[in-house]
């Protein structure tokens, strides 16, 4: 069965949710650094939760009726 190519739709939302996780995991590591501790993978695991979240408000906020 050959594959279904990317849409504009999920590589829009990929790419949307990539940004705000990227930005939040940032903060995550700024904030816990600047507080004097040291949490390995804060910012990975807030960034994956972040990327997560907007994915799926995204999703529903751009629903796609032609499936």
């Amino acid at each position: 069965m050959p594959r279904k190519p990317f849409t504009l739709r999920q590589t829009f939302l990929g790419g949307a949710a990539l940004i705000a996780g990227s930005g939040v995991g940032t903060l995550a590591e700024a904030v816990t650094t600047r507080s004097g501790h040291t949490y390995p993978g804060v910012g990975q695991v807030a960034a994956a939760a972040a990327a997560l979240w907007v994915l799926e408000k995204l999703n529903l906020l751009i629903d796609d009726d032609t499936e």
